[in-house]
């Protein structure tokens, strides 16, 4: 029923003056509700009609009028009236002013296919069976009862597990498209391929060349069974922050993702595909640091399923997460465990190709498959809270948001009865964000310790400065961390920043012995690097720039 706000949102809420109808029940009043004052409701469906359903007046209060059409009826009752009608309407066609709707033909030796593709309602307008059997040459015989499946990338982790998959359905064609030839892994995995039943043909073609490209679906026309269906898994990572990234670099992981993807789309117009697979990421919704040429790449794949489908073919774009054993995350020793971090989990191979199967069997243009924790992912990325999507995520898991679970410690710190008792309460919570951090032991997080000697990175400082900016509702700089080392220098100046008094009755010993630990000692704010000279601090911050460019290249 979404249509009705869509339409609505469309019109800026005024809605339409006609609406031309087929469907019952609820999309009845739904309909009604968009129509404008004075506007026309025409009725071509009957079973609501034939089933005496019930709509209210109160939609009518507009001036609304209901018209009930029986084309069935009219045509035997008033075929001049009709006859009319259909003439007007082929003038139309004939100049112009008019479009039929969009046509997806089957010659009528492939019947069943189109019921198929019917069934799974893949289409927009009408299918059309027609007389011509599309018989090739005799010198070109062709197997009507397999199909060719294309699969670029098709020599990586992922390209072959799916091509195992599609062996594994049904007696198949296979054709593998890859930049290099294949290594002896993937020869092997061939050799299985072909043990299943399947022809299997590797094709050395870049898919952002059209003319390669070309050449290949020619190959696959001439020699090999109708092509049926095409997986586009061919990626390129070029990591780099967008800064340091030249119109080359970005180009490197975009072509793949944009031109293949466009030279699939245009040059397998002719062919009846039951399927258009596009291996999206999940980077294009969630967004990651030093990929945004992978991530817009992968952006216009979801735009070009939900433009095929539009048009009346099929599309599927997947929103991947990482892969726990294959795929580009995997390659990266650290990325998975990085990305995991944050909140966004692993997909096994087994998890992977079921998930696979089951998307092919249903409609929707695009999905985001991944184990997500949204929680975590916001308190990394507390901008996050703000974001429409996550916003909305949110609500449809009814997750409650970051803010609420944190307010208790702020309501501790300022509801305390002492300075001591702040000061304790303020200074353990930020040696619990540290330990959740560095994903230790709150026990063994000492208080007086520079943290960056306990294995804080420069990214983890990020995580450290966001988790304390959510907790806490302050905004905190990112050097926070080299200004304030330690947690005992770290304490007073967030304080301070909250306007929260530490003044204790008691001196440090007794705080040290009662509240915190033996840990505590007192710290100058300035911390240890006021000790040093403004040509130390360049250089220290010189290095640190150059140690998080180099972890952003690593996600």
């Amino acid at each position: 029923m979404a249509f009705a706000d869509q339409v609505l949102a469309s019109t800026g809420g005024e809605g339409v003056d006609l609406l031309l109808n087929s469907l019952a029940g609820e999309a009845v009043v739904k309909g009604l509700e968009i129509l404008r004052p004075y506007g026309r409701f025409l009725e071509i469906g009957k079973r609501d009609i034939y089933d005496n359903s019930r709509i209210g007046l109160l939609p009518f209060q507009k001036s609304l009028s209901y018209f009930a059409i029986d084309l069935d009826r009219m045509s035997r009752e008033r075929p001049a009236e009709i006859g009319e009608m259909l003439q007007a309407l082929l003038a139309l066609f004939e100049a112009g002013v008019i479009r039929p709707l969009p046509i997806q033909e089957f010659p009528v030796a492939q019947v069943s296919d189109a019921f198929r593709f019917m069934a799974q309602a893949r289409h927009i307008g009408k299918i059309v069976v027609t007389q011509d059997d599309a018989v090739p040459p005799a010198d070109q015989p062709r197997d009507l009862d397999r199909a060719t499946y294309l699969i670029t990338g098709g020599l990586g982790a992922l390209g072959l597990l799916t091509a195992r998959w599609l062996a594994e359905r049904a007696p198949c064609d296979l054709v593998l498209l890859s930049r290099r030839p294949p290594n002896d892994a993937a020869q092997t995995a061939v050799a299985e391929l072909e043990q299943l039943g399947a022809r299997v043909m590797v094709r050395a073609a870049d898919v952002a060349n059209r003319d390669e490209l070309q050449a290949v679906l020619t190959d696959i026309d001439a020699t090999l069974a109708p092509l049926r269906g095409v997986v586009h898994a061919a990626g390129v990572l070029a990591d780099g922050t967008l800064a340091q990234m030249d119109a080359a670099h970005f180009r490197q992981a975009l072509a793949p993702k944009v031109r293949g993807a466009w030279h699939l789309h245009t040059l397998t117009q002719a062919h009846q595909l039951d399927f258009f697979v596009l291996f999206s990421s999940v980077t294009a919704l969630l967004g990651t640091p030093g990929q945004g040429n992978y991530a817009a790449g992968n952006a216009f794949l979801d735009a070009l399923a939900h433009h095929r489908q539009a048009q009346g073919l099929p599309a599927l774009s997947i929103n991947w997460g990482p892969w726990a054993e294959v795929g580009l995350a995997a390659a990266e020793a650290n990325r998975g465990d990085r990305l995991a971090f944050r909140g966004v989990g692993s997909i096994t191979a087994e998890q992977g190709i079921a998930a696979l199967a089951r998307l092919m069997s249903e409609t929707a243009a695009q999905t985001a498959v991944m184990p997500f924790d949204l929680t975590l992912w916001q308190e990394f990325y507390p901008a996050a809270r703000e974001n429409h999507f996550f916003a909305a995520l949110a609500r449809d898991t009814e997750i409650v948001a970051a803010e609420t679970a944190v307010l208790p410690i702020i309501t501790q710190l300022k509801e305390a009865e002492s300075g001591r008792q702040r000061h304790s309460l303020l200074a353990n919570h930020v040696r619990s964000e540290v330990a959740q951090v560095l994903r230790l032991a709150t026990d063994r997080i000492p208080f007086n310790k520079p943290l960056k000697t306990l294995g804080i990175d420069s990214l983890m400082t990020l995580e450290l400065r966001n988790r304390l900016e959510t907790s806490l509702g302050l905004t905190l700089s990112a050097t926070l961390i080299w200004n304030y080392p330690t947690i005992d220098a770290l304490v007073p100046y967030l304080a301070e920043k909250m306007s929260l008094s530490l003044e204790t009755t008691g001196g440090l010993d007794e705080i040290e012995s009662q509240e915190i630990g033996p840990d505590v000692l007192p710290a100058d704010e300035a911390g240890i690097l006021g000790e040093l000279s403004q040509a130390d601090l360049e250089t220290l911050l010189a290095n640190e720039l150059t140690e998080i460019d180099e972890l952003l290249k690593g996600l």
